[in-house]
């Protein structure tokens, strides 16, 4: 017989075995869906309790995760409390510290005893985001019943916690990042209320430096002007002037990430917030150590031309600026020379050497 392409031959031993056990394939798959039909059965007449089940184990689970890593990475047993406060003593953040040697840790003091608006700044790669999430991880942590990363922890009870912190773009949704970024901002301004915890994570740097600037500016002042009923606030941002722009209060602190300076001018970040603001992000050194030597210092000499007010030079420092020089000097050499013969068999291989 022929199946598909393929011919095939029976013996006189297979058209006997045939004949005793028939076609056995078709006997299985039959078997195989009786029991699976059973087991269907079986589950539908048990499915409440056998959710209930999964469900506890699911509970149990989380449980022995969370006490594990709590026993293993040292964390403590937070202090709820229903006064408004955030106090977190030697902070760190649970996933960071696991891919670092060495991790810095930090306080955070927030509430009626302290400020209530943080606007941190420092340079870029000095910790600040680190430190925003970290934050708001170890208050997340504290209301679902967990141990905490950190020496000693009180925290009120907060009914939100609010963030600006990373923008997930997507063309199903059709708004731009900026409008994300508003929308986010949104939530936090007017769903926000004094047992709140917002963290904002360079709000405003979607649009123009001015635009940008006073946005931010904007939003925390609103925050301010609520008093004693301002929410738990903390703000990294690179605008450092916004701190000219909005109200003084009580409840501000300026604090920065600490950083040193080598003799070469490179940055060491210490990773330690300290109370101050940071004058510079010192983009250009950090960006030097990423994109070499070259792209810095020209990025350098943009900048210093800016501040200055200048043309900018588009060729300065470039290797086509020093071929441009000798083309020019050898034109000169050719205009002014007398044209006699052994000066234009010295300009010609001149020239053939320069190119």
């Amino acid at each position: 017989f022929k199946l598909g392409e393929i011919g095939h031959y029976k013996s006189a031993r297979c058209h006997e075995l045939d004949e005793m056990l028939g076609d056995t394939l078709v006997d299985i798959m039959k078997l195989e869906s009786q029991i699976l039909l059973r087991l269907v059965q079986f589950i539908q007449q048990r499915i409440t309790p056998i959710h209930k089940l999964v469900k506890k184990a699911a509970e149990l689970d989380c449980l022995i995760a969370l006490s594990s890593v709590a026993r293993e990475n040292n964390y403590c047993r937070p202090e709820l409390t229903t006064s408004r406060i955030l106090e977190i003593r030697g902070g760190r953040h649970p996933l960071q510290e696991l891919c670092v040697d060495n991790f810095v840790p930090n306080d955070t003091l927030s509430g009626d005893y302290y400020t209530l608006l943080k606007i941190i700044t420092g340079p870029n790669s000095s910790g600040k985001s680190v430190y925003l999430k970290q934050v708001a991880v170890i208050a997340y942590l504290a209301h679902i019943g967990s141990f905490v990363p950190c020496c000693s922890c009180k925290i009120g009870i907060l009914d939100h916690i609010h963030t600006r912190i990373q923008t997930v773009e997507s063309v199903a949704i059709n708004i731009s990042a900026f409008v994300i970024d508003l929308k986010q901002m949104l939530l936090s301004l007017y769903n926000s209320t004094p047992s709140s915890l917002i963290i904002v994570d360079e709000f405003g740097k979607g649009t123009t430096e001015i635009d940008g600037l006073a946005l931010l500016a904007s939003c925390l002042d609103h925050f301010l002007s609520r008093d004693g009923k301002c929410p738990h606030v903390f703000a990294a941002t690179h605008f450092h002037n916004v701190k000219n722009l909005i109200r003084e209060s009580k409840y501000l602190k300026l604090q920065t990430m600490e950083c040193l300076f080598d003799d070469d001018g490179t940055v060491v970040n210490l990773f330690k917030l300290k109370e101050g603001s940071a004058e510079s992000s010192c983009a250009l050194a950090v960006a030097e150590s990423i994109l070499g030597t070259a792209t810095s210092a020209r990025a350098k000499e943009f900048l210093n031309t800016i501040k200055n007010g200048k043309e900018i030079n588009i060729s300065a420092n470039s290797k086509m600026a020093v071929k441009e020089k000798k083309y020019k000097d050898l034109a000169q050499k050719i205009i002014t020379a007398d044209y006699l013969d052994h000066i234009q068999i010295e300009l010609l291989n001149c020239l053939c050497n320069e190119i």
